[in-house]
């Protein structure tokens, strides 16, 4: 009977434990020729000490820095192109701290950067359209 009760808690035990072995960390890209920044409320990745991505860079985002900007569960992040989170954002992702991207909705910009992914990953791209003078000269 014991042998029983410890063969389900075990069970149980194991079924969960990816839930909790498996941190919320997510891989963006930025994939255009702008700074990025995100932030939620107030908060803003480079005032918080996170700073801004560099143009054609990524970074792992730490489930910490997760917490941090969604400690209730869910929460909406707005992506900008710039370096202060300052201006219109480019996409409101929403994030849970255990999933990662469960949701993106851009929004209309006149540079058409969109932001796509879902749980670990996110990808912004997009950006200003180069004029004939720069096809040739850049």
């Amino acid at each position: 009977m014991n042998v029983k009760k410890v063969g389900f808690l075990c069970g149980i035990i194991f079924s969960f434990l990816p839930t909790f072995v498996n941190a919320t960390n997510i891989h963006l890209y930025n994939k255009t020729n702008s700074y990025l920044t995100g932030g939620a409320g107030f908060l803003c990745s480079a005032s918080m000490g996170l700073g801004a991505l560099k143009p054609k860079g990524d970074v792992d985002i730490q489930e910490s820095e997760i917490k941090k900007l969604c400690p209730f569960g869910t929460c909406g992040l707005n992506i900008y192109m710039n370096e202060n989170c300052s201006g219109n954002s480019i996409a409101t992702i929403k994030v849970n701290k255990n999933d990662g991207v469960v949701g993106i909705e851009n929004h209309d910009n006149p540079d058409h950067y969109s932001a796509s992914g879902s749980g670990a990953l996110l990808v912004v791209t997009g950006g200003p359209a180069k004029s004939w003078f720069n096809f040739f000269f850049s």
